[in-house]
């Protein structure tokens, strides 16, 4: 059984964002409320099941597979290396409690054994190490740089700015308002060395495939200082409880067995684990108001401590598959993948998207004329027509994060990867036609 035990306060960093206490899908909050309609709520429902990677473990119909391919996990391969034993411990035991808003669910509820299959399952993923001679030396970072960059190359898009920061847009005097949407910052930063925080930073593609932590094109340097300033203030703290517990060692072999049997493989690509050890159960078996769906944690089932707008979201979202399992409703591609991507959350299209005024004010340069059609910042391009104005090389180039030409803003458009690049190029080209 564990223990849950009292910490003292501590000071929160200027980058801590209110507690989320659901799983945060960025395009979910943004979009849907919960006095929706039924039919636009499924939609949002819909979205959750893909990101929240349901369909990893449940196979959806043939006719939905594509639409609802789940977004592979962070890559295990060299967390050992990333992170010290005891923040893995607390990540694994109660992923919720560790990193509010994660997407990942907790799956073990102080039943009788679970301390021992969290300890086995730790000493598993704190061996899998890189070598000393093979891991990326990140220069010493500065802190104060690092503020700088934070805030003026887009982090705060996705990312909560910091209550100590004012950005250089609005005049002096003017009240900086709090951007509406809660997103939550990087707060595995104390779980991380500064090195390899660094590292994952210069290049987060290789460890989160999916995208939704895209590469912006960082140098060395940068990645340091933004890294540095992260962990401003941050002490790492050993883990009481795994003290007081004191499990005794589990052996790597059984770590590595309880890995299987709890099926994480389903989610994070591991070196030497075959992802499809184990056959998936058919999504439109499930029932809406039991496993995963469930308001109370149960022993061996996974937990993700969603809000009712989400459960409701989910539930129709599950009857709506059922109902059409054969034959989909049509959608928008381009939409969806800009949703899936949360391109949303820095760009327009068709009317929907875009950064909200207070977090507008964060994307800095120079002013645009504050006249009727323009706005007071310099926003990222909206997407409207965009497939109509750049040649396919600017187009792929974009795409990469790779600018097409020289702009007023310190904005920087990020590589979301090959295969998200390609995928979208393909769906401007169509227009984004319903498929």
């Amino acid at each position: 059984m564990f223990l849950f035990m009292s910490v003292p306060a501590i000071e929160a960093h200027p980058l801590q964002s209110e507690p989320v206490n659901h799983p945060y899908v960025f395009g979910f909050d943004q979009f849907y409320l919960s006095e929706d309609p039924d039919e636009h709520l499924a939609q949002g429902g819909l979205l959750l099941l893909a990101e929240l990677r349901c369909t990893a473990c449940h196979r959806p119909p043939a006719a939905w597979s594509s639409r609802l391919e789940p977004a592979p996990g962070p890559d295990l391969s060299w967390v050992g290396s990333r992170m010290v034993s005891d923040s893995l411990w607390r990540l694994v035991r109660s992923p919720q409690h560790s990193k509010k808003g994660t997407l990942m669910p907790g799956l073990f509820t102080g039943e009788d054994g679970d301390a021992e299959d969290v300890e086995a399952i730790v000493e598993f993923l704190a061996r899998r190490s890189r070598p000393q001679s093979e891991m990326l030396q990140m220069p010493k970072g500065n802190p104060t740089s690092g503020k700088q960059l934070y805030h003026r190359i887009g982090c705060v898009a996705c990312h909560e700015p910091a209550t100590d920061y004012r950005p250089p847009a609005p005049p002096e005097g003017t009240e900086i308002e709090k951007p509406g949407l809660a997103s939550v910052p990087l707060v595995l930063a104390e779980a991380y060395t500064a090195n390899e925080l660094a590292a994952f930073l210069q290049d987060p593609l290789h460890i989160k495939p999916s995208g939704r932590m895209p590469s912006q094109q960082l140098t060395s340097q940068e990645a340091a200082d933004i890294a540095a300033y992260l962990q401003v203030g941050e002490t790492f703290e050993p883990s009481i409880e795994r003290t007081v517990l004191q499990i005794p060692k589990q052996g790597v072999k059984r770590g590595k067995s309880v890995f299987i049997q709890r099926n994480c493989q389903a989610c994070h690509p591991l070196d030497g684990i075959d992802a499809n050890s184990t056959s998936p159960a058919p999504l439109i078996s499930l029932n809406a108001k039991h496993g995963c769906l469930s308001e109370s944690r149960q022993s061996g089932v996974p937990f993700y401590q969603f809000n009712p707008t989400q459960r409701r979201a989910l539930e129709l979202s599950l009857s709506l598959v059922k109902n059409h399992s054969s034959s989909p409703p049509s959608y928008n591609a381009l939409d969806w993948k800009l949703s899936r991507l949360n391109c949303y959350a820095c760009h327009d299209r068709d009317g929907k998207g875009g950064p909200e005024d207070p977090r507008a004010q964060y994307f800095s340069g120079t002013p645009l004329p504050s006249t009727p059609g323009f706005h007071p910042y310099p926003l990222p391009r909206s997407l409207d027509g965009l497939e109509n104005t750049l040649t396919d090389t600017e187009l792929l180039n974009s795409l990469r994060g790779r600018p097409t030409a020289a702009g007023e803003t310190t904005l920087r458009m990020p590589d979301f990867g090959p295969k998200n690049a390609a995928e979208l190029f393909d769906l401007f080209r169509h227009h984004g036609e319903s498929r």
